[in-house]
């Protein structure tokens, strides 16, 4: 059975992800203020709430009721704690590893919905290299591959401008 899925992907992000895709190193951006930590938490969050959308708007039984339901559980833990660094004067070690974690936790739960909803697939990767590199600013220690393992990163600036598409309608 044949699926069409219109997830408004533009030539110009799917190009952007096959270039990148073979990078699996990070490029954190050394410097990184706390404005830019909690813009960065901020595109994180209302991109993720655009995956949770896309999801949902797959057809029924793609996504089982209770994949969806780890799904969003994952989703507002992490606005949760993105709200808790957004307040913050300065984000701690602490805070930013939670949430980084519950974004470590959710990227398993999608990957499998990647062939369907594509979009989601270069959102996710630019997600996880954001992540890593805030990770990496606010704990001094280098994050991607203690958080995604092998999972592919792109330059952080490239992720921040495909985040700041909102892709997703976020």
């Amino acid at each position: 059975m044949e699926m069409e899925v219109d997830m408004k992907i533009s030539r110009r992000s799917a190009m952007q992800l096959g270039a990148f895709a073979g990078m699996l190193s990070l490029t954190a951006c050394p410097g990184t203020t706390v404005p830019t930590v909690q813009n960065d938490v901020a595109l994180v969050t209302t991109n993720l709430q655009g995956v949770l959308t896309a999801l949902r708007a797959l057809p029924s039984g793609v996504v089982s009721a209770a994949t969806l339901a780890s799904i969003t559980s994952e989703v507002a833990a992490i606005s949760a704690d993105g709200a808790n660094i957004a307040s913050a004067l300065a984000p701690t070690p602490t805070v930013m590893q939670t949430f980084s974690n519950a974004v470590a936790a959710l990227v398993p739960l999608v990957t499998p919905f990647f062939p369907m909803a594509p979009i989601v697939a270069v959102v996710i990767q630019a997600v996880t290299t954001l992540v890593a590199s805030m990770v990496t600013a606010v704990n001094g220690a280098p994050a991607a591959a203690v958080l995604f393992g092998t999972h592919m990163t792109m330059p952080v600036p490239t992720a921040r401008d495909i985040l700041n598409q909102h892709l997703l309608g976020a």
